[in-house]
């Protein structure tokens, strides 16, 4: 079983969760004037921040995956987490110590209680402070920060990334970030930095981020106009993309049925690295950069886990596939991976258990995906953004009346139906948010199912 954090950790997340009455609170006043006084704004690293509606967790895990795999030590900060609080900030893959995340919570309590006018940090803006501190403590060739939401006024925008990223551009968090695609570019665009490199993965990015970018005077590289992917052959990619560091273009060939990533989110990366390259005064490997694409993967996203040591040997179901889709644009890429593996093996009868918070696009997720599922089995999570499975009953009934709804108070018990009787199902899928797919993996790892994470 996964170890949890120690008792003093636990205390003191708790104690940072009471802290600010908002979970969310966009802006960056509160956490500017903090880190001006802890002195925790400048690296002698490059850094890198990655926005994106989908895509961003594999964008980053890809970075640092590139970096590591060239030599390079590499700081990487993430949000939220699936088990641990740790797995937020790793240093060359390896989670922080308690001791040390402690340390900085300290400091930064400390340097709050001598401000003269003290402010209140929300959880996320005392979390990434102390990031920023864990990587000013360590011995780093490049730091990797992956944007909590939005990007102008999201906590990790205090640091003027080096190279930014924009991974795609699509509807969600609409009451912070706006309900066009416009607003949307222009709230993540908020990461780029004038005469800086920033990457646009978006291969149909709205038409006033061009102009924006520009008037900002920002390096900015787009898909499709600087940056390349193309069948080559069957089961055969191209990705073309600038290479400063020689002046030239480099072209990567890969075999698509062994990627494990998206390949526009791989593209993307590819990318971003040759331009992170040219601020490490490192040279691209393109056997090391091949060999990452095909082992690089991440937990929770599109993760079959076949039941061969089954309890139950009456059961029908022979798979769970996990994934952390929580808006419209990853249900949809959802669904089409669903239908690639219906084609490839077959479905069966589809169960679901299916979490997610309340503002999130529930209609819009639910339109990608109902005509999917057979039996939801809906659940109310451990968060107060969560969404009831009562209303979550009624959303699905609106659309499909006849659909078959089973409603449970918690993730877990949801699970534990799913997995402890005969169903009549073949296929169990996982999503909606962390707080669905997270505790529904610890419980399959409890009962024999799935190996340690």
């Amino acid at each position: 079983m996964q170890v949890l954090e120690s008792v003093e950790l636990q205390q003191w997340l708790k104690k940072i969760e009471a802290i600010h009455p908002q979970e969310i609170e966009l802006g960056l006043e509160r956490i500017s004037a903090i880190a001006r006084s802890l002195n925790c704004l400048e690296f002698s690293c490059p850094v890198v921040s990655v926005a994106g509606t989908n895509g961003k967790g594999s964008c980053v895990e890809l970075l640092s995956a590139f970096a590591q795999a060239h030599g390079l030590n590499v700081g990487l900060y993430t949000s939220p987490h699936l088990f641990r609080f740790n797995e937020r900030i790793r240093i060359n893959g390896i989670m922080v110590t308690d001791e040390l995340l402690i340390e900085c919570f300290q400091e930064i309590e400390k340097t709050i209680d001598g401000l003269s006018n003290p402010v209140s940090l929300s959880f996320f803006e005392y979390t990434t402070l102390a990031t920023l501190l864990v990587f000013q403590k360590t011995a780093l060739d490049l730091i990797i920060l992956e944007v909590g939401l939005g990007g102008r006024l999201d906590a990790v925008n205090i640091v003027d990334a080096d190279v930014s990223v924009i991974s795609s551009i699509g509807l969600d968090h609409e009451s912070w970030l706006g309900n066009t695609r416009e607003q949307v570019a222009i709230e993540k665009a908020g990461i780029a930095r004038s005469l800086r490199p920033v990457v646009i993965g978006d291969s149909n990015p709205p038409e006033n981020l061009k102009p924006y970018l520009a008037s900002i005077k920002a390096k900015a590289y787009f898909r499709n106009e600087h940056f390349f992917l193309e069948e080559s052959a069957p089961s055969k990619l191209l990705f073309r993309f600038e290479n400063p560091v020689v002046e030239n273009e480099t072209v990567l060939e890969l075999e698509s049925n062994k990627l494990l990533l998206s390949p526009e989110n791989i593209l993307t990366s590819l990318q971003a690295f040759a331009l992170l390259c040219q601020k490490t005064s490192i040279s691209m490997n393109a056997s090391l950069l091949e060999q990452v694409c095909y082992q690089t993967d991440l937990i929770g996203r599109f993760q079959i886990v076949e039941l061969v040591n089954k309890t139950d040997s009456t059961s029908t179901l022979e798979r769970v596939i996990f994934d952390l889709t929580h808006n419209p644009a990853g249900a949809a890429f959802f669904r089409h991976q669903l239908a690639d593996l219906e084609k490839q093996q077959g479905l069966g009868k589809v169960m679901a258990v299916f979490g997610v918070m309340k503002d999130k696009d529930i209609k819009g997720i639910l339109a990608e995906l109902d005509d999917v599922v057979d039996l939801w089995l809906l659940c109310t999570l451990d968060s107060e953004r969560s969404t009831q499975s009562s209303e979550l009953e009624k959303l699905i009934k609106q659309n499909s009346p006849d659909a078959k709804v089973l409603g449970f108070s918690n993730v877990e018990q949801a699970m534990a139906w799913a997995l402890e009787a005969d169903h009549g199902m073949t296929s169990l899928l996982v999503f909606g948010s962390f707080f669905t797919v997270g505790p529904s993996m610890m419980l399959m790892e409890s009962k024999g199912l799935i190996k340690s994470f």
